[in-house]
């Protein structure tokens, strides 16, 4: 009997200790509960004191921008004084602003005014090379009075030129203006097998020959990479005398091994001379540029320039090509 009252209350005991360590650890965990509430509350109203400055930064600043907006009234008919290399140009204020989202329109669209570099007498200063930025002003005034049914030609670029306007057109955010890439496609034919959406074209047998198709009237630009080993693969452009015939029975190409040669009547014949020609091979990028005001055919092996050629034949239109000499010959446009 004193055995069973001793084990009853040692068990009562038991269970008294556990409640009061059930009581101790709920104490515990209400503490850190009530501490991590608290350091949540802290860190979100420090997270939203962070957002309201900034919101209050943002705020300031463009009151102070529309402040000093104000203090220089700006309007579209403005003409701008702008020394661009040494040359004082008068530009309107509509045309710099013609094409909008370029960084050129943000510029003087007053909100960026002041921030300007000048230069002694006040005249907003470009440090650019005169010749390509007057040709993408007077471009730009152009597209402000053609014809919607007829726009304007984009201006001729010549080749020791074309790497700086181009890099200007970037910088003022108007690439697209002037180097809007066409969507060319190597043309399916019988002697060739055309892949990947048109950009890559394998030749089936000897004497095989893709067009380029894509390319706008007038100018025409494209690069393509050699895929291939053999020689007398040909890249350049076909001449046609008439508008109802498209062949290739003469133009002018650049083939492997080197030549820049004018194929007419079914002969080969170096034109300008081997000191202005080098091979191209596997892995080369051969770039070809026309230009239909001067008639000038210009070539390029991976960024050289190789020759320039005037193209003194009566001709109706020119288009791109290639030409390949046997069979699993390999051309890839680029660019």
């Amino acid at each position: 009997h004193n055995a069973f009252k001793d084990i009853t209350k040692r068990l009562n005991d038991f269970i008294e200790e556990c409640e009061a360590e059930k009581e101790a650890y709920k104490v515990r965990c209400d503490e850190t509960l009530d501490q991590a509430r608290q350091q949540l509350e802290a860190s979100t109203q420090a997270t939203l004191q962070k957002e309201r400055e900034c919101l209050e930064n943002a705020r300031k600043a463009l009151d102070d921008e529309i402040t000093g907006m104000q203090k220089i009234p700006v309007r579209q008919n403005d003409v701008v004084s702008i020394n661009c290399g040494g040359n004082i140009l008068m530009v309107k204020r509509a045309t710099l602003c013609s094409v909008s989202g370029s960084v050129l329109a943000s510029m003087f669209s007053g909100r960026w005014e002041e921030s300007l570099e000048k230069d002694d007498k006040g005249n907003v200063f470009f440090d650019f090379n005169p010749d390509c930025f007057v040709k993408i002003v007077n471009y730009l005034r152009l597209r402000l009075i053609e014809d919607p049914a007829q726009s304007s030609p984009p201006p001729e670029i010549s080749p020791s030129l074309r790497a700086e306007f181009k890099a200007i057109a970037h910088y003022l955010g108007l690439e697209d203006v002037f180097f809007l890439k066409p969507l060319l496609k190597f043309e399916s034919t019988q002697t060739v097998q055309v892949h990947e959406d048109g950009k890559l074209v394998v030749s089936l047998g000897n004497s095989a020959c893709s067009f380029i198709t894509g390319h706008p009237q007038g100018n025409v630009e494209f690069a393509v990479k050699y895929e291939g080993s053999h020689a007398y693969s040909g890249i350049g452009f076909g001449i046609q005398r008439s508008f109802t015939q498209r062949c290739t029975p003469f133009g002018f190409y650049v083939f492997s091994p080197p030549g820049i040669f004018y194929y007419e009547s079914g002969n080969l014949e170096i034109n300008g001379g081997s000191a202005h020609t080098r091979p191209y091979g596997s892995g080369d990028v051969v770039k070809c540029c026309f230009s239909q005001s001067s008639r000038q055919v210009t070539f390029y092996v991976n960024d050289d320039l190789i020759t320039t050629q005037n193209l003194n034949a009566d001709y109706a239109v020119v288009y791109p090509c290639v030409s390949m000499v046997a069979a699993g010959e390999r051309f890839r446009l680029v660019g």
